[in-house]
């Protein structure tokens, strides 16, 4: 994981300095512009590519091992028995959700979904009713996708 980090961040130091080499070797004039706006849209690139190339489900997965393992560590009990962790990891999950509607100003149900075939059973889907505004629903849908890594595919709004 350090590793990643480590090279992800020097390519973006080398981008960011070989876009700064070449800006700085040209003339004042449309091609000093040109290249800063393409380099530009490189770095960008650079530094949004990860997100692009992100594997949701691993990335619930790990979440819900953090979870267990912060869990344990404050109650002293470690959960062996992986339908009792999908069921606990499933509760805090719709109680999470409905704390997040009640926040927005609405009143819902969640149904999560629950992926146990893998090493740490993580939500992979999840189920909402209720009444939601638009712009309560977009709130809650990207929370959903960025707090929880359950993508907008795998969430069902229902009335």
């Amino acid at each position: 994981m350090i590793g990643n980090l480590k090279t992800y961040l020097l390519g973006i130091a080398a981008v960011a300095m070989a876009i700064s080499m070449a800006v700085s070797l040209l003339k004042d004039g449309a091609l000093k512009k040109s290249v800063r706006l393409a380099g530009g849209m490189v770095l960008i690139l650079v530094v949004l590519g990860p997100l692009v190339r992100m594997n949701l489900d691993a990335f619930g997965q790990y979440l819900s091992k953090i979870r267990l393992e912060q869990d344990a560590l404050i109650s002293g009990i470690e959960v062996e028995d992986k339908a009792l962790m999908a069921r606990i990891i499933q509760d805090k999950t719709e109680a999470y959700i409905l704390d997040k509607a009640k926040a927005l100003g609405a009143e819902v149900q969640a149904t999560v979904t629950m992926e146990d075939g893998a090493d740490y059973p993580y939500p992979v889907a999840v189920t909402v009713e209720g009444a939601l505004t638009a712009e309560q629903r977009a709130a809650l849908s990207a929370d959903l996708e960025q707090s929880l890594a359950i993508s907008r595919e795998r969430q069902e709004f229902l009335p």
